[in-house]
């Protein structure tokens, strides 16, 4: 990735959608671990 960044803040809707999709996929990771 050019300049090594972590996150693409030139395209910050793409980056949100991104951690969005991520951290709904984590929760629910948590979500089924807690339920079993």
């Amino acid at each position: 990735m050019p300049g090594g960044h972590m996150f693409p803040l030139e395209r910050p809707d793409e980056t949100a959608q991104l951690l969005k999709s991520l951290f709904a996929r984590w929760d629910a990771r948590q979500l089924q671990r807690a339920g079993a």
